[in-house]
Order: C-alpha cells, then sequence, then structure tokens
C-alpha cells in the first residue's frame, strides 16, 4: 500500500491506493476466493484490480448471490448497470433524481442524509469516474458520514 501523506483528500486517496489493488486473475484461486470474500465481508473502502470490469462485476455478483447478507447493493458505474441481479445502479439513480448537478453539492448531501440505504456499495474506478466533477465530493460524502466505516465500500478497477 502506498502511504497517504497528511492532509490528502479521500477522494485522492482513493484513487492512489487504488493503483496498488489486490489483483485477482481468472481463474480464482482458493486464495483470491479467501481475499474476495473478506473484501466483500469488511466495512470501510477495500480495493481489488480485476482483468475486466465486466469480468470483476460476474465475481461479485457471483459471490453476493452465494454469501447472501447484503439486501441493497449498489453499483457506481460509468457504465449502465444490469438488473438482473437486484443490483441497484447507483449512476442512474443519482442522475435521475439530481443528486450530480455540479452547481448545488447540497442535493449530493441531501442524497447521503436522507436517501443513502445501502449496505454494500462497489465503485468502478476508472478514467471517466475519477473525471467526474462530482466524483470526489461523493467519495468524501462517504468518508464525512462515516458510511465507509459501516459497510463495505469495493473500489473496483480494471487491468486494461
Amino acid at each position: 500500500m502506498q502511504r497517504v501523506q497528511q492532509g490528502q483528500r479521500w477522494s485522492e486517496r482513493v484513487v492512489s491506493q487504488s493503483r496498488d489493488a489486490t489483483r485477482i486473475s481468472a481463474p480464482l484461486s482458493d486464495k483470491d476466493i479467501l481475499i474476495f470474500e473478506e473484501k466483500l465481508l469488511s466495512s470501510g473502502f477495500q480495493f481489488l484490480r480485476v482483468p475486466t470490469m465486466q469480468q470483476g462485476r460476474i465475481w461479485i455478483s457471483t459471490f453476493l448471490d452465494t454469501l447472501l447478507v447484503y439486501h441493497e447493493v449498489g453499483c457506481l458505474s460509468a457504465d449502465a448497470v444490469s438488473n438482473d441481479k437486484n443490483i441497484i445502479d447507483m449512476y442512474e439513480q443519482l442522475t435521475d433524481c439530481g443528486y450530480l448537478s455540479t452547481l448545488n453539492n447540497a442535493r449530493l448531501e441531501d442524497f447521503f442524509m436522507n436517501h443513502f440505504y445501502y449496505d454494500f456499495i462497489w465503485i468502478e474506478l476508472d478514467e471517466i469516474m475519477v473525471s467526474k466533477a462530482w466524483f470526489s465530493t461523493f467519495i468524501e460524502g462517504l468518508e464525512l458520514h462515516g458510511i465507509c466505516h459501516q459497510i463495505p465500500v469495493l473500489i473496483v478497477s480494471s487491468d486494461n
């Protein structure tokens, strides 16, 4: 893990720590399965690197389906999230409800205070997501409201 510099914002920490994320590759070894399970069950920011985002989604969905411990699962991704696994597309929800307005951060604050009901989320971290003006505010909100200390927040990046 990289050392986090004093005064570094949480969003900067998330991006820098994702570079040193635990790498999982196909086929999953016994060790990979245990690492994956630990990350899905541990609260806080968890970091994982997968071969492709699509492969990562398949693995996450499979593990969540077998663990059966989460009831409200959200995925924040720049790509559309398939809803066949009862996974909430957080980007779609945040956009449709106007929470991502760069002109009004109070809307995003309202989301965290009144509408955040997830017990597990994963964020598909890519250049598109990091470049969004609201991304750092979203990550800071997870920390500010203590959400990242109460639930697993899996930060997924890919090799490609």
